[in-house]
């Protein structure tokens, strides 16, 4: 089955060499922190992709039950009982007893049996394409689940750093007050900063508790350590590539192109009802003691079978209506369906390309900051500036830190978020 299969895109190959037992095992258990290993575990684990592969076996089995009605048929019936039987000599026992073997083939059926099979093959053809395209949505939502919790540890690390930097500046300011140095606006004034930095960092503990959890509903395990190294870059060069990817590639249309194969085949079937049903038989079978006791018999025979619909108060006519109808709207469906995955690709790309130009501010806006930060507190140190300006340089690069850990998790998402939109996952 296809799905069985899909699991292996996710597989890096790797080439073991000797290492040292120690860089080994913690190689391994940054693996085990992977982006790789959070899809792994989702793909293994996820119940709504669980859910949709089950589906490919219902396919699976309908697909084989529309080829096996089409074979030859054999079957066996017998019975076996005690009766009291009266012809008036008085009543006597009898154990009556039966045996028949029946063969029976499908010959005609205006063509309505292999029409069945080919919508049952359509029909999975179908749901494997359903199952690919649920298997690219999950793989491109655990990305972005992953960094979102890589991006919630980064804020916590930098709003600790941030409170340990206010907690320094408020006792700075509060050995100021009691020597005189300054009024008691600026010990309020670094107090208050620090207050707010506690408070930032209550929130990014709910943050990183929230985005853990989200992982967590995903991949059913913790990640301790996500980490955004060793990731793959690939995506096609330009949006134009991408759109002729997606309308060649994506499961989705696939998945339709097969619907309305499987609806053509079942207009045929549909027509097919207006036929006659032909089929051979042949039958041997064996009576004793049927009706008193000693009575036998044995026959054998063959047999052509035929059923002609004559009058069927419009259902035939019904039915040709509803496949036609179906058919009909996956047409429509089609084309709605390619309208939405070039959306799709194009608002993928424009947040990627938007993720790329606030890297790059991000990380401009970052190393400004942190120059800002250190002169703001060299100079606060002689006395040049006051503590308020050094507050807010700490603030602003904070906020900069957090930022710049943003952008780059949306960097890795996005990438995941084009692929899944093209209908590949590389």
């Amino acid at each position: 089955m296809k799905k069985s299969l899909i699991a292996a895109i996710f597989a890096f190959g790797s080439i073991l060499t000797a290492v040292p037992p120690l860089a080994y095992a913690q190689s391994a258990n940054a693996n085990s922190q992977s982006l790789q290993s959070a899809i792994e575990a989702a793909v293994l684990g996820e119940p709504s992709l669980q859910a949709v592969g089950a589906m490919v076996n219902v396919s699976q089995s309908q697909y084989q039950l529309a080829r096996a009605n089409r074979r030859s048929s054999v079957g066996a019936q017998g019975s076996f009982g005690a009766s009291s039987a009266d012809f008036g000599a008085g009543s006597r026992e009898i154990y009556p007893r039966s045996l028949a073997i029946a063969w029976e083939r499908r010959v005609f059926d205006g063509g309505a049996s292999l029409a069945q099979v080919s919508a049952a093959e359509y029909n999975l053809a179908a749901q494997n394409g359903e199952y690919e395209n649920a298997l690219n949505q999950l793989v491109a939502e655990v990305a972005k689940a992953y960094s979102d919790a890589y991006v919630a540890g980064q804020a916590l690390r930098f709003a600790n750093d941030n409170l340990a930097a206010m907690q320094r500046y408020a006792n700075d300011a509060t050995l100021q007050f009691n020597a005189g140095e300054v009024p008691v606006s600026r010990k309020a004034e670094a107090l208050a900063a620090l207050a707010g930095a506690q408070s930032l960092v209550s929130e990014a503990q709910g943050s990183l508790a929230t985005a853990n959890a989200n992982l967590r509903r995903l991949t059913g395990r913790d990640f301790t350590n996500p980490n955004l190294d060793g990731l793959p870059n690939y995506i096609p060069q330009n949006i134009a590539t991408a759109r002729e990817q997606a309308l060649a590639d994506h499961p989705l249309l696939a998945a339709n192109k097969a619907k309305l194969a499987a609806a053509e085949a079942m207009v045929r079937a549909a027509y097919a009802s207006r036929y006659p049903n032909v089929s051979v038989s042949a039958r041997a079978s064996t009576v004793r003691d049927q009706f008193l006791a000693g009575y036998k018999s044995d026959d054998i025979g063959a047999y052509v079978n035929f059923s002609v619909p004559l009058w069927t108060a419009g259902r035939t006519s019904a039915n040709i209506d509803v496949a036609r109808a179906n058919r009909d709207a996956l047409k429509s469906q089609n084309a709605a369906i390619n309208r939405n995955i070039i959306f799709g690709v194009e608002r993928a790309y424009a947040d990627y390309e938007a993720a790329q130009a606030s890297l790059i501010a991000a990380r401009a806006s970052l190393n400004a900051r942190q120059i800002a930060k250190d002169s703001v507190e060299a100079e606060f140190r002689v006395g040049m500036r006051p503590i308020v300006d050094l507050l807010n340089a700490q603030r602003d690069l904070t906020s900069a830190q957090m930022a710049l850990a943003m952008t780059s998790g949306k960097l890795i998402s996005t990438r995941y978020q084009i692929m899944a939109a093209i209908g590949i996952m590389n």
